[in-house]
């Protein structure tokens, strides 16, 4: 997601949290799960990704990788003191 030259790097680190969070969920929420599992676990190379390309992705679920993180979360949001 491109967000312009004038990113912070507050913001910047802020997002990379949210998406390493976000990428360690299970199916539907996340594909990483599944990848790790078709290539290291069972090695059969054959993942059975939650969409059959990208366009059938919807923005809503792009959109979410960036979005804060909710109460849910253990650790909640990052605190950073740039």
């Amino acid at each position: 997601r491109h967000m312009g030259k004038e990113t912070t790097i507050k913001e910047a680190l802020t997002n990379e949290y949210r998406m390493s969070q976000r990428f360690m969920r299970l199916q539907p929420d996340s594909d990483f799960a599944e990848g790790i599992r078709a290539v290291l676990v069972d090695k059969d190379k054959n993942p059975k990704w939650a969409y059959n390309s990208i366009e059938e992705i919807p923005k809503e679920a792009v959109e979410e990788f960036f979005s804060p993180l909710g109460s849910f979360h253990p650790r909640g949001e990052v605190k950073l003191e740039l």
